[in-house]
């Protein structure tokens, strides 16, 4: 086939240009480009409707999945709505459970404070009674010694009236 022959200049042809003809071919060679793309046109067309099948099923498979997605938000949104009041509630427990471990503490800290100073009271109880009977110990032979000494008087003063009678 013979190479086609250059377009003409603009302007040089007294053929009429046809409505649509944006390469201003004469007439007849714009209808056989037009017949020529329509060929092509129904030579693609069983293909692109097939494309075009597949790209609507495609768009509606993403579609479900952006509403599956869009549900498992809101779902998960409500969970972290739950989580944020049960993060709460968790956290003022454990507050309470700390202050009451505080005040227990104070208490324990307080009752072996009392057992220790009710221990040492005993102790020194004990300790008092053991030094009382120790001071009785200590002043008992004074005692003996003084009450030998009034009964020597007396053994004497009971000699000496014997002794005038």
């Amino acid at each position: 086939m013979a190479p086609r022959p250059a377009s003409p200049l603009p302007g040089t042809t007294t053929a009429s240009v046809e409505a649509g003809n944006s390469y201003r071919y004469p007439p007849m060679q714009h209808g056989a480009l037009m017949l020529f793309q329509a060929a092509i046109a129904m030579r693609d067309f069983p293909r692109e409707r097939a494309r075009n099948a597949q790209l609507e099923d495609a768009n509606e498979n993403l579609q479900m999945e952006i509403h599956k997605l869009k549900e498992k938000e809101t779902e998960l949104k409500q969970k972290i709505g739950d989580l944020k009041i049960s993060n709460g509630n968790l956290e003022r427990a454990l507050e309470k459970q700390a202050n009451q471990v505080k005040k227990l503490e104070a208490e324990l800290k307080e009752m072996s404070e009392k057992k220790y100073k009710d221990a040492l009271n005993s102790a020194n109880l004990a300790a008092n009674t053991d030094w009382e009977d120790c001071l009785e110990h200590n002043t008992r032979p004074k005692k003996m010694q003084k009450m030998k000494h009034r009964l020597k008087l007396l053994d004497e003063a009971f000699a000496a009236g014997n002794d005038q009678a």
